[in-house]
């Protein structure tokens, strides 16, 4: 009796569970993964679009790294902010206006303490007035005790 009381209920339970799932579409999921660039992306260029940091202690410095922006385009481009994904990851840039055919940098650091395990994260360069970035750089680092 209470095998089969045991498996109404389970059946019971997976009809509502099923009721609440929401199926995300496709395009949706990998907006969120990828976000599409803005139209000058063509023209703002970073010199690596991942960072692979290796392996931290929690307990360690700051890792920073040095990269380089490029504008490959014939007008200048106005780098209006620059975000990330955690407050952990900073970003700067020298300069906020490159003009064509020249370079800046862009010194990104990584703040590993109170995380553990693999960690992923993202600097997305924005220009102009475009809601869309113009580049993403990808921050990869593993965190030990």
């Amino acid at each position: 009796m209470s095998i089969v009381l045991f498996w109404v209920v389970a059946l019971a339970s997976c009809q509502d569970v099923s009721a609440q799932i929401k199926i995300v579409p496709k395009e949706r999921l990998d907006s969120i993964a990828c976000p599409p660039l803005s139209p000058d992306a063509a023209f703002l260029h970073l010199d690596r679009t991942t960072v692979l940091l290796g392996e931290l202690s929690s307990d360690g410095p700051v890792s920073k790294v040095l990269l380089k922006i490029s504008n490959s385009g014939e007008k200048e481009l106005k780098i209006s902010r620059i975000t990330t994904t955690c407050s952990c990851v900073n970003a700067l840039s020298d300069r906020m206006l490159i003009k064509p055919g020249e370079s800046a940098s862009l010194k990104v650091s990584f703040n590993p303490r109170g995380h553990l395990g693999y960690q992923k994260y993202r600097v997305h360069v924005y220009t102009g007035s475009n809601s869309k970035p113009a580049a993403i750089l990808n921050i990869e680092a593993h965190v030990t005790r």
